[in-house]
Parts: structure tokens; C-alpha cells; sequence
């Protein structure tokens, strides 16, 4: 119910809602935003999701980027079980998002006051941005949830930058057979109604990079190479490993893991490397290991979830490279393709060799 003081002439209007338990808080989902309800499935970390995502699984072909709706609201979380649910919301601009709580209840119809419950000034500052009002069903509270704002809240930079601090451990006290039997659940989700084959496309050489899978146009690939001997450069910064001789030719080895979100890698004499070459300029990128060549159809391939639309709009400040690279690894990726519970993120080689803050007095 909304605030006492409604006001002549107003009319109430109940619209559906999809009632779930949050860590013992009743939640309302409009149900005009809800696609399906699921399981709690395993989640693979994906390079430009953002550090406030836990994952995102892979829901018959299509990426489904997953958080917690006990994190949207500010809610201490306790650990994961078998039982907890993914809901799965689709915005009408045909965004999808999966919402981790702990149980599914019942569709209710809610009565809408326009006037919000004395109740919702009781939340915590964060929960207030995502809460439309608060009602009372049957004697109890409900925090009905505003799905657009949610989605906005999502889309700022503070919630891509902002760690959770546990995340990790709300796994950990799972059993092996609980992981295997979300794993499981993982790869059946994945399989359900895929068409059976990809039809045409383009290779793309598949490698590891900070134990992610990256995908790299072949045709920019001109070969794998281990570079037994990398001389460090004087004055230059961290992300250049060095110079390599490879058979007579001068080549330049670069780490991109922060670009890509991730941590540096420790100065090397030696790295695998892919030597890629846009236009004039060849370097080598350090990679994990080389894993397959895929061809897979640009059809099939899942946006990055609420992507910055340009590298420039995630341009460096003062030309910090710190700054440059803060959340600036969904510039650099095109699409993710998804298949049997494996994803890969399609490294877009060409924006990312052209960003200054890679480069190195105009030449690697």
C-alpha cells in the first residue's frame, strides 16, 4: 500500500508482480519484465562485464550477463546453494539480465499507489534508488523493485569498478558434487534448442589470456610464436615485455591484460606469443596458450552487456595509462560468442593496437 494521503480523485491500478525471497526480504519483479526463472547454474567470468557482475552464463547460445539482486540492494549475502534461482529480465530495448535470489515465490497482483509508503524511507540509500515503494500483502512488506532504474544503476561506471568484496566465498562452501551438478545444469542450459550448426563465418584464432578465451581474427594473426629470448627496453613502460629476435626479424612482445581487465603480468625473458599485424604495425601479444581455430558466424555473437559505445568515451584522463585502462576492456571487445558453456570474447586487435596509451613514442 502507498502513503496515506493519495489525494481526491486518484485512482488505483494493480499491475503483476513476480514476488522472490532475498535473503529473507520479499522482492517484487514486474512480471512484464520477466522472461523465465531458472536454477542457479555455474557462472564463467567474462572479460567486459565489470567487476560488480559475478559472471554470466550461457543461455542457449545467447550471453546472459548474471548479479545478484542482494548486491543491487546493498544486502549482506550468505553463501550459494542449490536452491537459489536465477530470474531472467529482458528490458524493452531487448537487454537481458539475470537476477541471482534465493527463491522464486508467487505471481501476486499488486495494487499501485502513486504515493510511495512511509515504508521506503526505511531502506538503506542504495536500495532506494532500485525500490519503487513498499507494500504490504497479507501483513507483510514488499519491496517492489523499479526494473528500469535497475538496469540503469547497472550501466554506471562506479558499479563496473566496484569489486564485491566476498563474492568469491559464496561459492566456496559448496560441495565438489553441488559444483558438478551446477556445472551440469550449466551445460544444459547451453545445448537447450541450439541450432545445429553455424552456418558460414569467419576464423578466428582462439587463445588464453589470464585464463579467459579470446578470439582474434585469423586473418590479422600471421603466426603463434614462442620467443625464447626478450630483451626488456630501456624507459619504457611495463606493458612492453621487450624485443625478440624472431628469425632475423625484430619483433616488440606487449602484455594487453589490463586493457583487458586484468592484472600484469610479471616481467619475462620468454613468452608465447601471437604475432598480429594491423596495416604497418606488427608486435607480438603474450598469451597463455593457443586453444583451437573456431568459424563462427558474426550472427551469433552477443553483445557485450551495456558496452561503452566507443573506445573515446573511455578515453584516458591526463593520459594516465592507470586511468586509461580502468574498465576499458568492453572498448576492445565486439561480440562474445558462446558454445557448450564456453565463452569467448572477440578481441577487436585493430581499436586496440590504435589506442595512445599502448603506444610508445609513436612506434611499439
Amino acid at each position: 500500500m502507498g502513503g496515506e494521503g493519495g489525494g481526491e480523485g486518484f485512482v488505483a491500478t494493480e499491475q503483476s508482480y513476480l514476488i522472490v525471497d532475498v535473503m529473507r526480504t520479499l522482492c517484487g519483479l514486474e512480471a512484464q519484465w520477466v522472461e523465465e526463472t531458472l536454477p542457479l547454474v555455474e557462472l564463467k567470468p567474462i572479460a567486459g562485464l565489470g567487476a560488480g557482475y559475478l559472471g554470466a552464463i550461457d543461455r542457449r547460445g545467447k550471453l546472459l550477463p548474471v548479479v545478484d539482486l542482494a548486491d543491487c540492494l546493498g544486502l549482506a549475502r550468505s553463501p550459494y546453494g542449490l536452491s537459489d534461482a536465477i530470474v531472467v529480465l529482458r528490458s524493452p530495448q531487448g537487454v537481458s539480465l539475470g537476477l541471482i535470489v534465493n527463491e522464486a515465490v508467487d505471481l501476486q497482483g499488486v495494487m499501485l499507489d502513486p504515493d510511495p509508503s512511509l515504508l521506503v524511507a526505511e531502506l538503506s540509500a542504495q536500495a532506494r534508488e532500485i525500490v519503487r515503494d513498499v507494500v504490504l500483502l497479507a501483513g507483510q512488506p514488499i519491496a517492489l523493485i523499479n526494473s528500469e532504474n535497475l538496469f540503469t544503476v547497472l550501466q554506471r561506471p562506479e558499479w563496473h569498478q566496484s569489486p564485491l568484496d566476498s563474492a568469491t566465498d559464496r561459492w566456496q562452501t559448496l560441495s565438489a558434487m553441488d559444483q558438478a551438478l551446477l556445472r551440469a545444469r550449466a551445460v544444459e542450459l547451453a545445448e537447450a534448442d541450439r541450432a545445429d550448426s553455424d552456418q558460414g563465418g569467419q576464423p578466428w584464432i582462439v587463445v588464453e589470456i589470464g585464463g579467459e578465451r579470446f578470439g582474434i581474427d585469423a586473418a590479422a594473426v600471421r603466426e603463434l610464436a614462442e620467443l625464447p629470448v626478450i630483451v626488456p627496453l630501456p624507459c619504457c613502460p611495463s606493458h612492453v615485455l621487450g624485443n625478440a629476435n624472431l628469425r632475423g626479424e625484430i619483433v616488440t612482445a606487449i602484455d594487453i591484460s589490463p586493457w583487458l581487465g586484468q592484472e600484469r603480468r610479471p616481467a619475462v625473458t620468454r613468452s608465447l606469443v601471437a604475432i598480429v599485424q594491423v596495416e604497418d604495425l606488427t608486435v607480438g601479444l603474450a598469451i597463455d596458450r593457443a586453444i583451437e581455430t573456431q568459424w563462427v558466424s558474426t550472427q551469433r555473437l552477443a553483445p557485450v552487456p551495456f558496452n561503452a559505445s566507443t573506445a573515446e568515451q573511455l578515453a584516458p584522463v591526463n593520459g594516465s595509462l592507470d586511468s586509461a585502462i580502468v574498465n576499458r576492456e568492453s572498448a576492445y571487445i565486439r561480440g562474445i560468442h558462446v558454445d557448450g558453456g564456453q565463452a569467448t570474447s572477440w578481441l577487436d586487435v585493430a581499436t586496440l593496437l590504435r589506442d595512445p596509451s599502448l603506444v610508445v613514442n609513436e612506434s611499439l
